[in-house]
């Protein structure tokens, strides 16, 4: 049994400054197992470009002792069920009793007000543990652009700035880290009755997480997963394998864990003249050779985008595609297309599909499959891909000459004209989904 201070209000920036009780409880996590959560941290953030992991961890510690179930702290309230957990979540016990179920959720304790809102806000991600830490890395850098403690403009300076701060009580940056986090974290004021004791809370729990496991535990991320090639007749590449990548405005991303193919990303559709956020997944072959592009979707609401905008490259060349995405029946293919194998070959979408921001049309991001075309010695392919003609792109919701709906639509020509939105109107959209 681990003992650990605990800030009973548990909120995510929910805890008022009137708020100061101070407990010391337990969890049920192992000397291995406490290990075991500081490397989900330390590897989690440092995929997520943070690794300055200490830092994330003594948040974590502060929040929950790390705990991340319910059952690890039955004091807590028990939120939504965990497949991390095989279970209840944690959820905070300071906002009322359980049955009002609005506590924080997860080791993080995001806290949206209920159990509903905050998933509807955060996303379902977050009951799971990897989620939950991925989650908080987007918040710590928002946190720090508004932070009244320093003077950070960009997520992009932020994460700069995070990876370089000392664990140096006295250091400027440290200081203004966990002057930071006890405000705009923990919603402590400086001018507030709290704040001594909860900014010491959360400096002596960082120094804690920073040498509890050895001078080296947080300087050593695990490697990245390599993106494996794919075999001669072609295979599926899952948007959350190594061989996918997304960019673009974190807050705007939403991952649905249990829907689509195997789980799934979304973010809205605008008409912005550059996207805002795009994915690419990377096709590596071990074989050339001519391959039809599939992409995956369903009724599931998360693909209402009717404007897709995908990009290949393949062969040396790119080539750009239209897709409804709203008719999307599982895998659907979009081309066919020769593929040289060389290393430099992928399947972009972009999120500036020309749909208007404030229709809030969904746009989705999930596996893609290559099958093989034209080799007698694989096979026959599973299914025979749309035929992408200049007519497909004249037509809207019209048939191919196989008679069944036609998703896909050739982009003939590159100067589309979109109304222009300023990015002020998407950042204020994506300010509502956090």
């Amino acid at each position: 049994m681990t003992r650990a201070a605990h800030v009973l209000c548990l909120a995510l920036v929910g805890c008022g400054p009137e708020l100061l009780v101070v407990d010391s409880v337990e969890t049920s996590l192992t000397a291995s197992e406490r290990r075991a959560r500081a490397e989900a941290i330390r590897d989690v953030a440092a995929e997520a470009g943070l690794t300055n992991g200490a830092l994330l961890g003594g948040i974590a510690e502060a929040e929950t002792g790390l705990a991340h179930c319910w059952s690890e702290a039955t004091w807590a309230c028990q939120g939504p069920h965990s497949a991390s957990c095989d279970g209840p979540v944690i959820a905070g016990a300071g906002d009322g009793p359980c049955s009002l179920r609005e506590g924080g959720l997860g080791m993080f304790q995001f806290d949206g007000g209920t159990f509903e809102q905050t998933l509807a806000r955060d996303g379902e991600e977050i009951l799971l543990l990897e989620g939950n830490i991925r989650r908080a890395v987007v918040f710590v850098l928002d946190m720090v652009v508004r932070s009244t403690h320093v003077d950070i403009d960009s997520r992009e300076d932020a994460l700069a700035w995070i990876n370089t701060i000392p664990i140096a009580p006295g250091h400027p940056d440290y200081d203004a880290w966990i002057d930071t986090v006890t405000h705009h974290y923990n919603g402590c004021r400086p001018t507030s009755a709290c704040w001594p004791e909860r900014r010491a809370r959360y400096d002596g729990l960082t120094l804690q997480m920073a040498t509890e496991f050895g001078d080296d535990f947080w300087g050593e991320p695990a490697p990245a997963p390599e993106c494996e090639p794919l075999p001669p007749a072609g295979g599926v590449i899952e948007e959350a394998s190594a061989c996918y990548s997304e960019a673009g405005g974190a807050s705007g991303w939403r991952i649905v864990p249990d829907a689509g193919h195997g789980g799934l990303r979304w973010t809205y559709a605008w008409d912005g003249d550059q996207p805002d956020n795009y994915a690419v997944w990377t096709v590596a072959l071990t074989e050339a050779g001519r391959y039809a592009v599939e992409i995956y979707g369903d009724d599931s609401g998360y693909f209402d985008a009717t404007q897709a905008r995908y990009t290949v490259r393949h062969a040396g060349q790119e080539t750009k595609l239209i897709v409804d995405q709203s008719t999307l029946d599982g895998f659907e293919a979009i081309a066919e297309l020769e593929f040289a194998g060389d290393g430099d070959e992928w399947v972009r979408l972009d999120d500036n599909s020309g749909e208007p921001l404030d229709a809030q049309i969904q746009i989705g991001f999930d596996a893609i499959r290559l099958t093989r075309i034209g080799d007698p010695t694989l096979g026959p392919s599973p299914r025979d891909p749309v035929a992408v003609t200049p007519e497909d792109a004249a037509m809207a919701g019209g048939c191919t000459s196989t008679g069944r709906p036609s998703v896909v639509g050739i982009l003939l020509v590159l100067g589309v004209f979109v109304r222009r939105r300023s990015c002020r109107d998407r950042e204020a959209l994506d300010r509502q989904m956090d």
